[in-house]
């Protein structure tokens, strides 16, 4: 079996430099390493949102369809196998005393990751993911996300 094909750099690049970025919340202390566990999935499916819309913009030109669908799945794939080797710290305690400059440099470095990412994925650029249509069901979805999770009092909408 050939496991070239599990290999994507753009993928990997956006995992990984998504999970960097968010270590800088809690400066990259060995014992905040739950927050990259929580904070792995859902950077996978980040890019797997990234992904479909890139296939779907792609249509006219099916060469860059593949990489669009690397790009969806292997995102996910990768996210779960940081999840998997950090899934002994789900057991520890999560702190939310963050600096705010810590909290600043991890959002932007996540939104830098995702430009990138929709950059490198999609012929038309960024541009494709902000017609309105696209823009009203990302912003649907983050709302039914932190909505809910705000509803059932769930940890990782706060802070």
């Amino acid at each position: 079996m050939n496991f070239t094909y599990l290999l994507d750099l753009a993928s990997l690049t956006f995992v990984l430099g998504s999970l960097l970025s968010i270590t800088a919340v809690v400066r990259f202390q060995s014992s905040q390493f739950r927050l990259l566990a929580d904070a792995a999935l859902p950077a996978g499916l980040v890019g797997f949102l990234i992904g479909v819309v890139g296939m779907l913009a792609a249509e006219s030109d099916p060469s860059r369809i593949a990489s669009a669908l690397a790009v969806a799945i292997l995102t996910v794939l990768y996210s779960g196998t940081v999840r998997l080797l950090l899934s002994d710290t789900l057991n520890q305690p999560v702190s939310t005393e963050h600096s705010m400059i810590g909290k600043i440099l991890g959002t932007l470095g996540f939104l830098t990751m995702t430009a990138w990412a929709m950059l490198t994925v999609s012929p038309a650029g960024v541009v494709v993911f902000w017609e309105p249509q696209v823009a009203v069901t990302l912003i649907s979805f983050t709302g039914l996300i932190v909505g809910s999770g705000r509803i059932l009092n769930m940890e990782y909408s706060r802070g």
